[in-house]
């Protein structure tokens, strides 16, 4: 078991999402459901076949609120880097278990993606995705 009581009894991982872009950018900027999607399915790479269900969710989704449940909350946000644009990356971690305490800090420092455009291709955000997410899947992995 995970020595960090916070991976402990994780059934399953949800995967929510929020895309933010620069108003000049608003218009190039990742689908949110898309980059989600993504996000999701690194995470099930990461976990391995094992691990616990890995799903996207959903503002005002339910399972948020279940015990078994790790969010894993992923904020994107697109802004100009002349003469291209970047695409930055965080994850924040929440569970509705009081008794396993607070999130760890410093799961996985933030990750960006460059692009010589003004739109980031959302497949070049894959690496910097599994960066970002690979220690949350490895605390989960502990824990089998």
């Amino acid at each position: 078991m995970s020595p960090v009581p916070f991976f402990q009894q994780v059934r399953q991982v949800g995967v929510l999402c929020a895309m933010d872009a620069a108003p000049e950018r608003a218009g190039v900027a990742p689908d949110e459901a898309a980059l989600c999607g993504l996000a999701v399915a690194e995470m099930k790479s990461l976990i391995g076949v094992e691990g616990p269900t890995t799903t996207a969710l959903v503002r005002n989704d339910e399972r948020v609120g279940d015990s078994g449940t790790l969010v894993v909350l992923l904020h994107a946000t697109l802004r100009d880097a002349p003469p291209g644009s970047v695409l930055a990356l965080s994850a924040s971690l929440y569970r509705a278990r009081p008794d396993v305490g607070a999130p760890p800090f410093f799961v996985a420092p933030p990750q960006g993606v460059v692009a010589a455009g003004e739109a980031v291709p959302l497949e070049d955000a894959r690496g910097a995705l599994r960066q970002l997410l690979a220690g949350v899947a490895r605390a989960i992995r502990t824990n089998r």
